[in-house]
């Protein structure tokens, strides 16, 4: 597809814009600046256990070869 030249481009005014430059309502802000705001690591789940994985920082595929292998990846 060819770029078009700049006399044939049309752009939209701006009242037509559904989300650009409208006043937009955040629900939960207050929650969020006080500090009142519960994120998923915050839940408490009894018996949850948590899986965690380290990315290394060289190499290819290796965790997942050790995940596989041992159950477990360092």
């Amino acid at each position: 597809m060819p770029i078009p030249e700049e006399n044939e481009i049309t752009l939209k005014d701006s009242k037509d814009f559904k989300f650009i430059s409208k006043e937009t309502v955040i629900y939960d802000l207050e929650d969020i600046v006080t500090g009142k705001a519960v994120y998923g690591l915050d839940v408490q789940i009894p018996d949850l256990k948590v899986a965690v994985i380290k990315k290394k920082s060289r190499g290819w595929g290796r965790n997942k070869i050790v995940q596989q292998r041992y159950g477990h990846c360092y």
